[in-house]
């Protein structure tokens, strides 16, 4: 209900108003727009809710007596929406202020380190034919050693040209070292434990077979790891389409929110305790 209430309209309001700003306009300027207009909007609905609970205090009607107790419950919880909105608005804002005026806290692969560490890299595959070629070109083309790669991507049963087109790099690549489940538990928890278990290096990449990884990515997930206290990683997701159209601009504009202010705001703030979902580009100590 309150996501209903809060998230949602002002989503819809902020992020209208950016596209109809922004139209083509790349993702940094998405977030510099962020960070000036979405506090503003955040205190939009907060004066809005106010505005009606200020009114409807005011006006006394016979019908208002009648459903006394109903008016009491439905006051009551708009004070409980809007102490949960003032709240995410105080974050949002302080976030906010962090990313504009504070220090930024740098980032491991910011690091120069010639010593860099084995990983392993699991691909789950089932049917990826049409987009597995540009992962395991884009991991070939890796600026990272080939020594220091351990390659594995697992073809879950694929109906398709994937196991084909999985065998044909193996054999031009000693690195990629294909796993095939032709029977068995399907899925992909049960195709990363499967590979888990052939992985060589402690440090183990996860890419879905839709991901395209750029050339310093498989650098800039392991180098987090020379802090001892890391146990887990998570890459950022860049569409492709992000000029497409109108919902391909709204999840634009959320992502770059998302990890261009609160993420590194968290980060700045040193507000990370657990490990972060999983994405289409993490990495974990096996």
């Amino acid at each position: 209900m309150i996501t209903v209430a809060y998230d949602v309209p002002l989503s819809i309001v902020r992020y209208a108003l950016f596209v109809a700003i922004l139209g083509k306009t790349s993702s940094i300027a998405m977030t510099d727009l962020y960070l000036v207009f979405g506090p503003l909007l955040d205190a939009i609905p907060i004066i809005c809710f106010f505005s009606l609970f200020w009114c409807r205090s005011h006006v006394r009607s016979k019908s208002a007596e009648r459903y006394g107790d109903v008016v009491t419950l439905l006051q009551t919880w708009t004070w409980v929406v809007v102490a949960i909105m003032v709240v995410y608005a105080f974050r949002h804002w302080r976030f906010t202020w962090n990313r504009i005026s504070a220090r930024q806290r740098p980032y491991y692969q910011d690091l120069l380190d010639s010593e860099l560490p084995p990983v392993s890299i699991i691909v789950p595959m089932h049917n990826e034919a049409a987009v597995a070629k540009k992962l395991l070109d884009s991991l070939v083309d890796s600026n990272y050693p080939r020594e220091l790669l351990d390659v594995i991507p697992v073809d879950d049963q694929s109906g398709d040209a994937t196991p084909a087109l999985v065998y044909e790099y193996a054999q031009q690549y000693s690195f990629i070292q294909p796993i095939y489940n032709l029977q068995g538990e399907r899925g992909k928890a049960a195709a990363l434990n499967r590979a888990l278990s052939l992985a060589k290096n402690e440090i183990v990449l996860v890419f879905d077979a839709d991901y395209t990884p750029g050339r310093d990515l498989v650098r800039e997930l392991a180098m987090a790891f020379i802090d001892p206290e890391v146990g887990a990683v998570m890459g950022r997701v860049v569409p492709r389409n992000n000029a497409v159209n109108l919902l391909t601009r709204l999840l634009s504009l959320e992502r770059s929110g998302g990890y261009q202010v609160d993420q590194q705001a968290r980060y700045n703030l040193d507000l990370f305790r657990s490990t972060a979902a999983p994405s289409a580009a993490s990495a974990g100590r096996s």
